[in-house]
């Protein structure tokens, strides 16, 4: 189920357009390696960035699933709506209150 679930939020679910906070975020990244000489650090930040990115993406994928399945739940609860039906029982009703008024 959750592969199929991937599947939809892959399908469905767009990445953000977000140029500025990308450039932002790259430019940051830059500043910290050429302030980082030590390898052990950079390794150390690149491993916070991965865990992040990987919150990150499972967040989206499970408020994905949250919401697939709130709209599932609606959709089940729902009636079948008909327009004939509908029309249908507008006449009945408006026949019931006519024959309240006229006995």
């Amino acid at each position: 189920m959750k592969d199929y679930v991937r599947a939809l939020h892959d399908r469905f679910c767009r990445t953000s357009s977000a140029i500025r906070e990308k450039e932002e975020m790259e430019q940051a990244y830059a500043k910290l390696k050429a302030v980082m000489h030590d390898v052990s650090q950079r390794k150390l930040l690149l491993a916070l960035i991965d865990a992040q990115s990987m919150l990150q993406n499972q967040v989206s994928l499970d408020s994905f699933a949250a919401g697939l399945q709130l709209g599932l739940g609606l959709y089940s609860e729902l009636e079948p709506y008909s327009y004939e039906a509908d029309i249908e029982n507008r006449a009945l009703r408006r026949m019931e209150e006519m024959s309240r008024m006229c006995p």
